[in-house]
Protein backbone atom coordinates (compact mmCIF):
# COMPACT_ATOMS: atom_id res chain seq x y z
CA UNK A 1 0.00 0.00 0.00
CA UNK A 2 2.75 2.52 0.63
CA UNK A 3 3.31 2.42 -3.14
CA UNK A 4 -0.14 4.52 -3.71
CA UNK A 5 0.46 8.20 -4.57
CA UNK A 6 -2.37 10.35 -3.49
CA UNK A 7 -2.30 13.90 -4.93
CA UNK A 8 -6.12 14.35 -3.14
CA UNK A 9 -6.23 16.22 0.45
CA UNK A 10 -8.64 16.06 2.92
CA UNK A 11 -11.61 17.95 4.49
CA UNK A 12 -13.88 17.67 7.56
CA UNK A 13 -15.54 14.35 6.75
CA UNK A 14 -14.17 14.49 3.42
CA UNK A 15 -11.87 12.21 2.86
CA UNK A 16 -10.99 11.13 -1.17
CA UNK A 17 -13.08 7.96 -1.76
CA UNK A 18 -9.85 6.72 -2.89
CA UNK A 19 -7.86 7.20 -0.43
CA UNK A 20 -10.31 6.16 2.48
CA UNK A 21 -10.84 2.68 0.57
CA UNK A 22 -7.02 2.13 0.68
CA UNK A 23 -6.70 3.36 4.20
CA UNK A 24 -9.78 0.10 4.87
CA UNK A 25 -7.39 -2.42 2.95
CA UNK A 26 -4.51 -1.34 4.89
CA UNK A 27 -6.39 -1.37 8.20
CA UNK A 28 -7.34 -5.27 6.78
CA UNK A 29 -3.46 -6.14 6.59
CA UNK A 30 -2.21 -8.58 4.11
CA UNK A 31 -5.25 -10.53 3.10
CA UNK A 32 -6.48 -7.25 1.77
CA UNK A 33 -3.63 -6.31 -0.08
CA UNK A 34 -4.46 -4.23 -3.78
CA UNK A 35 -3.76 -7.61 -6.06
CA UNK A 36 -5.53 -9.90 -3.51
CA UNK A 37 -8.45 -7.86 -2.95
CA UNK A 38 -8.55 -6.73 -6.86
CA UNK A 39 -8.76 -10.89 -7.66
CA UNK A 40 -11.58 -10.64 -5.23
CA UNK A 41 -13.75 -8.02 -6.92
CA UNK A 42 -13.01 -8.34 -10.38
CA UNK A 43 -11.51 -5.42 -11.17
CA UNK A 44 -8.05 -5.27 -12.57
CA UNK A 45 -4.60 -4.36 -10.40
CA UNK A 46 -3.84 -1.39 -12.49
CA UNK A 47 -7.14 0.03 -12.70
CA UNK A 48 -7.36 -0.23 -8.75
CA UNK A 49 -4.53 1.35 -8.11
CA UNK A 50 -5.60 4.03 -9.79
CA UNK A 51 -8.79 4.30 -8.24
CA UNK A 52 -7.35 4.27 -4.85
CA UNK A 53 -4.76 6.82 -5.72
CA UNK A 54 -7.65 9.00 -6.91
CA UNK A 55 -6.45 9.07 -10.38
CA UNK A 56 -9.91 7.58 -11.62
CA UNK A 57 -13.14 7.94 -10.38
CA UNK A 58 -14.76 5.14 -9.02
CA UNK A 59 -17.90 3.67 -10.62
CA UNK A 60 -20.85 3.24 -8.41
CA UNK A 61 -20.91 -0.23 -9.59
CA UNK A 62 -17.12 -0.69 -8.15
CA UNK A 63 -17.88 1.18 -5.08
CA UNK A 64 -21.23 -1.80 -4.47
CA UNK A 65 -19.04 -4.64 -5.20
CA UNK A 66 -16.20 -2.93 -2.93
CA UNK A 67 -18.44 -2.22 -0.31
CA UNK A 68 -20.00 -5.49 -0.11
CA UNK A 69 -16.06 -7.79 -0.10
CA UNK A 70 -15.51 -5.09 2.66
CA UNK A 71 -18.84 -5.63 4.63
CA UNK A 72 -18.80 -2.04 5.02
CA UNK A 73 -21.80 0.11 4.02
CA UNK A 74 -21.33 2.37 1.41
CA UNK A 75 -22.48 5.22 3.46
CA UNK A 76 -19.95 4.38 6.11
CA UNK A 77 -16.92 4.39 3.47
CA UNK A 78 -18.24 7.77 2.21
CA UNK A 79 -18.78 9.20 5.71
CA UNK A 80 -22.34 10.27 4.78
CA UNK A 81 -23.24 8.77 8.31
CA UNK A 82 -21.57 10.70 10.23
CA UNK A 83 -20.99 13.83 8.21
CA UNK A 84 -23.77 15.74 9.84
CA UNK A 85 -22.16 15.04 13.31
CA UNK A 86 -18.91 15.48 12.82
CA UNK A 87 -19.88 19.12 11.14
CA UNK A 88 -21.38 19.60 14.65
CA UNK A 89 -18.63 18.52 16.42
CA UNK A 90 -16.15 20.90 14.15
CA UNK A 91 -18.29 23.90 14.81
CA UNK A 92 -18.75 22.77 18.55
CA UNK A 93 -14.99 23.15 18.97
CA UNK A 94 -13.84 26.18 16.70
CA UNK A 95 -16.39 28.00 19.25
CA UNK A 96 -15.75 26.04 21.84
CA UNK A 97 -19.29 25.49 23.46
CA UNK A 98 -20.85 22.73 25.03
CA UNK A 99 -17.59 20.98 25.59
CA UNK A 100 -19.64 18.05 26.95
CA UNK A 101 -21.80 17.34 24.26
CA UNK A 102 -19.14 17.54 21.36
CA UNK A 103 -17.03 15.16 23.95
CA UNK A 104 -20.04 12.50 23.68
CA UNK A 105 -20.04 13.35 19.73
CA UNK A 106 -16.34 12.59 19.19
CA UNK A 107 -16.63 9.39 21.52
CA UNK A 108 -19.59 7.65 19.49
CA UNK A 109 -17.87 9.02 16.48
CA UNK A 110 -14.75 7.48 17.18
CA UNK A 111 -16.43 4.13 18.31
CA UNK A 112 -17.56 3.21 14.27
CA UNK A 113 -13.82 5.10 13.19
CA UNK A 114 -12.24 3.36 10.21
CA UNK A 115 -9.21 4.22 8.69
CA UNK A 116 -6.93 5.69 10.34
CA UNK A 117 -7.16 10.05 8.79
CA UNK A 118 -10.93 9.34 10.22
CA UNK A 119 -9.33 8.35 13.35
CA UNK A 120 -6.98 11.10 13.57
CA UNK A 121 -9.26 13.49 12.98
CA UNK A 122 -11.20 12.70 15.93
CA UNK A 123 -8.67 11.89 17.89
CA UNK A 124 -7.54 14.89 17.47
CA UNK A 125 -10.87 16.57 18.23
CA UNK A 126 -11.72 14.69 21.35
CA UNK A 127 -7.74 16.03 22.77
CA UNK A 128 -8.88 19.98 21.81
CA UNK A 129 -12.22 19.25 24.18
CA UNK A 130 -10.51 17.53 26.82
CA UNK A 131 -7.69 20.95 26.71
CA UNK A 132 -10.32 23.51 26.57
CA UNK A 133 -11.99 21.50 29.37
CA UNK A 134 -9.04 21.74 31.21
CA UNK A 135 -8.47 18.30 31.65
CA UNK A 136 -4.85 18.27 30.36
CA UNK A 137 -3.94 14.38 31.30
CA UNK A 138 -6.70 13.09 28.90
CA UNK A 139 -6.31 15.71 26.35
CA UNK A 140 -2.84 14.08 26.32
CA UNK A 141 -3.50 10.70 26.22
CA UNK A 142 -5.91 11.13 22.84
CA UNK A 143 -3.07 13.04 21.08
CA UNK A 144 -0.72 10.75 21.88
CA UNK A 145 -3.25 7.39 20.67
CA UNK A 146 -4.15 10.16 17.42
CA UNK A 147 0.05 9.97 16.91
CA UNK A 148 0.62 6.90 15.43
CA UNK A 149 -2.28 7.78 12.94
CA UNK A 150 -0.48 10.81 11.86
CA UNK A 151 2.82 8.90 11.21
CA UNK A 152 0.71 6.37 9.23
CA UNK A 153 -0.37 8.96 7.10
CA UNK A 154 2.82 10.11 6.28
CA UNK A 155 4.40 7.12 5.35
CA UNK A 156 1.31 5.91 2.98
CA UNK A 157 0.05 9.40 1.46
CA UNK A 158 3.06 11.86 1.79
CA UNK A 159 0.47 14.13 4.08
CA UNK A 160 2.10 16.04 6.64
CA UNK A 161 -0.54 17.88 7.80
CA UNK A 162 -1.73 15.75 10.66
CA UNK A 163 1.14 15.28 12.17
CA UNK A 164 1.97 19.32 12.13
CA UNK A 165 -0.83 19.50 13.86
CA UNK A 166 -0.34 16.72 16.43
CA UNK A 167 2.97 17.99 17.42
CA UNK A 168 1.65 21.48 17.96
CA UNK A 169 -1.14 19.93 20.28
CA UNK A 170 1.39 17.40 21.79
CA UNK A 171 3.93 20.68 22.41
CA UNK A 172 1.09 22.00 24.63
CA UNK A 173 0.10 19.22 26.45
CA UNK A 174 3.56 18.26 27.39
CA UNK A 175 3.69 21.70 28.38
CA UNK A 176 0.56 21.51 30.45
CA UNK A 177 1.19 18.10 32.81
CA UNK A 178 4.48 19.82 32.90
CA UNK A 179 6.13 16.16 31.71
CA UNK A 180 9.41 18.10 30.26
CA UNK A 181 11.55 14.65 29.80
CA UNK A 182 8.92 13.47 27.93
CA UNK A 183 8.73 16.32 25.59
CA UNK A 184 12.74 16.52 25.12
CA UNK A 185 12.21 12.34 23.66
CA UNK A 186 8.95 13.71 21.94
CA UNK A 187 10.80 16.60 20.14
CA UNK A 188 14.25 14.96 19.30
CA UNK A 189 11.91 12.36 17.49
CA UNK A 190 10.12 14.49 15.69
CA UNK A 191 12.62 17.23 14.89
CA UNK A 192 15.09 14.30 13.36
CA UNK A 193 11.97 13.43 10.90
CA UNK A 194 10.85 16.80 9.91
CA UNK A 195 14.83 18.31 9.16
CA UNK A 196 15.28 15.26 7.96
CA UNK A 197 12.34 15.37 5.19
CA UNK A 198 11.95 15.74 1.67
CA UNK A 199 8.33 17.66 2.03
CA UNK A 200 8.45 21.06 1.78
CA UNK A 201 7.85 22.00 5.52
CA UNK A 202 7.40 25.83 5.83
CA UNK A 203 10.30 27.85 8.04
CA UNK A 204 7.11 28.48 10.44
CA UNK A 205 6.72 25.53 11.78
CA UNK A 206 10.46 24.58 11.77
CA UNK A 207 10.98 27.86 14.19
CA UNK A 208 7.82 26.78 16.58
CA UNK A 209 9.37 23.60 16.86
CA UNK A 210 12.88 24.40 17.73
CA UNK A 211 11.76 27.40 19.92
CA UNK A 212 9.66 24.31 21.85
CA UNK A 213 12.31 22.60 21.99
CA UNK A 214 14.36 25.53 23.50
CA UNK A 215 11.74 25.76 26.01
CA UNK A 216 11.83 22.41 27.00
CA UNK A 217 15.90 22.83 27.48
CA UNK A 218 15.59 25.83 29.63
CA UNK A 219 13.09 23.80 32.30
CA UNK A 220 15.02 20.82 32.07
CA UNK A 221 18.13 23.48 33.14
CA UNK A 222 20.44 23.13 29.10
CA UNK A 223 21.13 26.12 28.91
CA UNK A 224 22.96 25.84 26.53
CA UNK A 225 20.65 23.97 24.70
CA UNK A 226 18.33 26.68 25.03
CA UNK A 227 20.44 29.36 23.27
CA UNK A 228 21.23 27.31 20.08
CA UNK A 229 17.88 26.51 19.52
CA UNK A 230 16.49 29.76 20.41
CA UNK A 231 19.28 31.47 17.26
CA UNK A 232 17.98 28.48 15.63
CA UNK A 233 14.65 28.97 15.63
CA UNK A 234 15.02 33.33 14.55
CA UNK A 235 16.41 31.45 11.51
CA UNK A 236 14.09 29.50 10.42
CA UNK A 237 12.15 32.73 11.20
CA UNK A 238 14.32 34.82 9.28
CA UNK A 239 13.70 32.90 6.01
CA UNK A 240 9.62 33.49 6.27
CA UNK A 241 10.97 37.37 5.78
CA UNK A 242 7.53 37.74 8.60
CA UNK A 243 8.38 40.79 10.26
CA UNK A 244 6.04 39.44 13.55
CA UNK A 245 8.01 35.89 13.18
CA UNK A 246 11.51 37.40 13.32
CA UNK A 247 10.55 39.94 16.18
CA UNK A 248 9.43 36.75 17.81
CA UNK A 249 12.51 35.22 17.29
CA UNK A 250 14.45 38.51 18.21
CA UNK A 251 12.14 38.86 21.27
CA UNK A 252 12.60 35.25 22.98
CA UNK A 253 16.54 35.60 22.44
CA UNK A 254 16.77 39.05 24.39
CA UNK A 255 14.02 37.45 26.99
CA UNK A 256 16.27 34.31 27.29
CA UNK A 257 18.86 36.78 28.45
CA UNK A 258 17.21 38.50 30.92
CA UNK A 259 16.13 34.91 32.60
CA UNK A 260 20.36 34.40 32.77
CA UNK A 261 20.32 38.15 34.50
CA UNK A 262 22.19 39.50 31.38
CA UNK A 263 20.31 42.55 31.95
CA UNK A 264 22.20 44.77 29.54
CA UNK A 265 22.54 42.12 27.02
CA UNK A 266 18.72 41.56 26.60
CA UNK A 267 18.27 45.52 26.97
CA UNK A 268 20.42 45.90 23.85
CA UNK A 269 18.52 43.01 22.00
CA UNK A 270 15.11 44.29 23.21
CA UNK A 271 15.81 48.04 21.61
CA UNK A 272 16.59 46.28 18.42
CA UNK A 273 13.72 43.98 18.30
CA UNK A 274 11.20 47.44 19.36
CA UNK A 275 13.00 48.31 15.79
CA UNK A 276 11.77 45.72 14.26
CA UNK A 277 8.28 45.75 15.26
CA UNK A 278 7.96 49.45 15.25
CA UNK A 279 4.91 49.76 12.90
CA UNK A 280 3.20 46.67 14.44
CA UNK A 281 1.05 47.78 17.41
CA UNK A 282 0.46 44.62 19.55
CA UNK A 283 3.99 42.90 19.01
CA UNK A 284 5.34 45.85 19.80
CA UNK A 285 3.78 45.84 23.27
CA UNK A 286 4.54 42.31 23.69
CA UNK A 287 8.14 43.19 23.17
CA UNK A 288 8.09 46.25 25.40
CA UNK A 289 5.87 44.55 28.47
CA UNK A 290 9.33 42.65 29.02
CA UNK A 291 12.12 45.63 27.79
CA UNK A 292 10.18 47.45 31.23
CA UNK A 293 11.23 44.40 33.23
CA UNK A 294 14.70 44.72 32.51
CA UNK A 295 14.40 48.90 32.89
CA UNK A 296 13.17 47.64 36.29
CA UNK A 297 16.43 45.30 36.68
CA UNK A 298 18.72 47.82 35.71
CA UNK A 299 16.72 50.76 37.91
CA UNK A 300 15.50 52.65 35.15
CA UNK A 301 12.93 53.38 36.73
CA UNK A 302 11.46 56.68 34.90
CA UNK A 303 11.63 55.28 31.54
CA UNK A 304 9.97 52.29 32.45
CA UNK A 305 7.44 54.25 34.10
CA UNK A 306 6.93 56.39 31.25
CA UNK A 307 6.36 53.26 29.08
CA UNK A 308 3.99 51.47 31.48
CA UNK A 309 1.55 54.42 31.09
CA UNK A 310 1.85 55.13 27.77
CA UNK A 311 1.57 51.29 26.62
CA UNK A 312 -1.57 51.05 28.84
CA UNK A 313 -3.08 53.84 26.19
CA UNK A 314 -1.70 52.23 23.64
CA UNK A 315 -3.46 48.76 24.26
CA UNK A 316 -6.84 50.28 24.44
CA UNK A 317 -6.71 50.58 20.82
CA UNK A 318 -6.34 46.72 19.77
CA UNK A 319 -8.51 44.24 21.61
CA UNK A 320 -5.75 42.63 23.65
CA UNK A 321 -7.14 42.02 27.47
CA UNK A 322 -4.43 39.18 28.44
CA UNK A 323 -1.86 42.17 27.53
CA UNK A 324 -3.68 44.87 29.31
CA UNK A 325 -4.09 42.49 32.16
CA UNK A 326 -0.30 41.66 32.13
CA UNK A 327 0.57 45.83 31.72
CA UNK A 328 -1.66 46.74 34.73
CA UNK A 329 0.38 43.31 36.74
CA UNK A 330 3.33 44.90 35.86
CA UNK A 331 2.12 48.48 37.12
CA UNK A 332 0.96 46.84 40.21
CA UNK A 333 4.16 45.47 40.85
CA UNK A 334 6.66 48.70 39.75
CA UNK A 335 4.75 50.56 42.02
CA UNK A 336 3.13 48.93 44.52
CA UNK A 337 -0.26 49.85 43.10
CA UNK A 338 -3.39 47.76 44.56
CA UNK A 339 -5.90 49.67 41.96
CA UNK A 340 -3.85 48.28 39.17
CA UNK A 341 -4.01 44.99 40.73
CA UNK A 342 -7.59 45.12 41.34
CA UNK A 343 -7.93 46.91 37.77
CA UNK A 344 -7.38 43.39 36.29
CA UNK A 345 -10.24 41.64 38.25
CA UNK A 346 -12.24 44.04 36.12
CA UNK A 347 -10.79 43.29 32.20
CA UNK A 348 -13.10 40.53 30.55
CA UNK A 349 -10.92 37.45 29.47
CA UNK A 350 -7.97 38.94 31.42
CA UNK A 351 -6.70 34.87 31.68
CA UNK A 352 -6.66 32.81 34.46
CA UNK A 353 -2.61 33.48 35.23
CA UNK A 354 -3.31 36.73 34.82
CA UNK A 355 -6.46 36.42 37.41
CA UNK A 356 -4.20 34.54 40.04
CA UNK A 357 -1.20 36.83 40.05
CA UNK A 358 -3.60 40.14 40.83
CA UNK A 359 -5.58 37.64 43.39
CA UNK A 360 -1.54 37.10 45.08
CA UNK A 361 -0.68 40.41 45.07
CA UNK A 362 -3.88 41.75 46.84
CA UNK A 363 -3.81 39.24 49.26
CA UNK A 364 0.17 40.03 49.54
CA UNK A 365 -0.68 43.54 50.08
CA UNK A 366 -3.44 43.24 52.47
CA UNK A 367 -1.22 40.72 54.38
CA UNK A 368 1.75 43.24 54.61
CA UNK A 369 -0.64 46.20 56.10
CA UNK A 370 -1.82 43.78 58.37
CA UNK A 371 -5.84 44.16 56.92
CA UNK A 372 -7.17 40.69 58.44
CA UNK A 373 -10.72 41.53 57.11
CA UNK A 374 -10.20 42.51 53.49
CA UNK A 375 -7.33 39.76 53.43
CA UNK A 376 -10.52 37.22 53.92
CA UNK A 377 -12.92 38.28 52.17
CA UNK A 378 -10.21 38.17 49.04
CA UNK A 379 -9.03 34.78 50.07
CA UNK A 380 -13.21 33.73 49.71
CA UNK A 381 -13.20 35.15 46.19
CA UNK A 382 -9.75 34.01 44.85
CA UNK A 383 -11.41 30.10 44.99
CA UNK A 384 -9.25 28.26 42.75
CA UNK A 385 -7.03 30.45 41.46
CA UNK A 386 -4.61 30.55 44.34
CA UNK A 387 -4.28 26.54 43.97
CA UNK A 388 -2.78 26.83 40.56
CA UNK A 389 0.61 26.52 40.15
CA UNK A 390 2.98 29.85 38.44
CA UNK A 391 4.47 29.85 35.28
CA UNK A 392 7.73 31.01 35.73
CA UNK A 393 8.56 34.64 35.35
CA UNK A 394 4.77 35.26 34.49
CA UNK A 395 4.82 34.64 30.48
CA UNK A 396 8.11 33.15 29.31
CA UNK A 397 8.76 33.04 25.94
CA UNK A 398 6.52 34.05 22.94
CA UNK A 399 5.30 30.98 21.11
Amino acid sequence: MSTIEHTESCAIGKIPLGRRISEILDERGKAHNVPAFSKRVGISESTLYRILSGKRTIKPSELAIISKHLKISIERIKQEDTYPLLLELRNLVIEKKNMIRAKDIAQSLLSNAVGYTERFEILNYLGKIHYHLKHYMDSHKAWVEALPHAERIVDVFQDMEPLKKITGNLISSFTKIKDYSGMAVFLQKVHSSFHDSVYNLEHEFMGTLCLSYAITAYNLGDKMMVQQKLEKSLEYYIYTGDTVLIGKGQHNIAYHNFLEGKFHQSKSLFEKDLQTLDYLLEPKLIARKDYIKVLLKLNERALAFRLIEDSLVEVEKIQAPQLKAKLLLLRAVAKNDLKSAEGVLLVEDAGDEQIRLAFKFIMDYYSQINDDKALMKYYKIAGEYLNKSAIFDWEGFIR
